[in-house]
């Protein structure tokens, strides 16, 4: 098979061409998964595999379904253009997660009543509120929620400390995090 050039094979592509769109994903496909990768590991380190290949999978799917090769000016030179197209969306992805981490901090802070020296009773509605939502983890979330919070443990150093992938970690923490968020929504009306 004769390689085409970067142009010949976007306007291929645009033109409906036979393996057009299986070549172009041939010849793009490791640019594009190195873009989001380099992405995530700068801004989002404890990602996860299969969120590097979900935005891997969102670039191709959105230059199909978009048609967006037709707004490419460079079509010499297409590389850069999808490099940019990768990163946002990475970038994209990371800005989602920080937010909803920030939304679950903030609901906690909401929902449950802020500690106050002189009011012994809402220490102790606080408490046993925690206690409640904690009680609807496994022994492993908490675990790992209790050493990532409570302790003050980095993920790698909890992973570490039970011999899993630091990805693991991750994705326990925030699993534990939503139950509690679910919980606490739940038992508690503002």
């Amino acid at each position: 098979m004769e390689t085409k050039s970067d142009k010949e094979l976007v306007l291929s592509c645009l033109g409906g061409a036979p393996d057009a769109w299986s070549a172009f994903i041939d010849k793009f496909s490791s640019l594009v998964y190195w873009a989001i990768k380099r992405k995530l590991n700068r801004y989002c380190p404890a990602y996860l595999k299969s969120d590097a290949e979900d935005l891997y999978q969102r670039v191709f799917a959105l230059l199909w379904e978009k048609r967006s090769l037709e707004a490419v000016k460079d079509r010499d030179n297409i590389s850069p253009w999808l490099i940019v197209l990768a990163s946002n969306l990475a970038t994209d992805f990371v800005r989602k997660k920080k937010r909803e981490e920030d939304f679950l901090q903030e609901e906690l802070a909401k929902k449950i009543p802020p500690i106050d020296d002189y009011s012994s009773v809402l220490i102790k509605e606080k408490r046993d509120i925690l206690d409640k939502a904690m009680g609807i983890l496994t022994e492993k979330e908490r675990a790992y929620l209790e050493l990532s919070y409570f302790s003050g443990k980095k993920h790698k150093e909890i992973a570490d400390t039970f011999n899993v992938p630091m990805n693991s970690v991750s994705t326990i923490i925030a699993r534990a995090k939503t139950k509690i968020k679910r919980f606490i929504s739940k038992k508690i009306k503002i």
